[in-house]
């Protein structure tokens, strides 16, 4: 639901201009993940944002390896290699998290935007979480990834740079 309304947004920033290629675009580097609880499949749904070629070349991007995101040429392996860097850059813990399981549900790729979307199963307990956030951190100087918790109608946002790597959450009920 939040995550269409977000592609839908995107899109038209990229169809209208808005949005361009990454390294035309931005002077700084910035990602962003989206939270919501799913009370009917009690998960937790995740999108992130990044700039194409920044998720390229985070991914190892060189002359001699190219993914090509969203191309007809895009590597049989993205979305694997795409997960295990989330898997190793994003660590989410707390009470009733030791049984979770990150589900990579899939990816969209428009113009020079690409959403990730992950799913949380298995959590025991909703409780406070902390997310350790080091996206991109080792590669531009400057990084930055936004964090938001979406509840019902309230968007609470924290995020992480090179000298705060960690956020914390409250997902219960309250």
């Amino acid at each position: 639901m939040i995550f269409l309304t977000y592609s839908l947004i995107f899109s038209l920033l990229s169809s209208t201009g808005v949005v361009t290629k990454s390294s035309d675009f931005h002077k700084y580097y910035f990602t962003k993940m989206t939270m919501e609880r799913n009370f009917a499949e009690n998960s937790l749904e995740v999108q992130y944002r990044f700039f194409s070629d920044d998720l390229e070349m985070a991914l190892g991007e060189s002359d001699s390896f190219h993914l090509r995101l969203g191309d007809e040429r895009e590597l049989d392996n993205a979305d694997e290699l795409i997960f295990d860097y989330l898997f190793e850059h994003v660590i989410i813990s707390g009470d009733g998290w030791s049984e979770a399981k990150a589900n990579y549900i899939g990816k969209e790729v428009d113009n020079e935007l690409t959403l990730i979307y992950i799913e949380y199963t298995g959590i025991s307990k909703w409780s406070e979480v902390s997310i350790v956030n080091t996206i991109m951190l080792d590669l531009f100087e400057g990084q930055t990834n936004d964090i938001s918790l979406i509840r019902g109608q309230e968007l609470e946002t924290k995020g992480t740079h090179s000298g705060k790597l960690t956020s914390n959450f409250n997902l219960s009920n309250d």
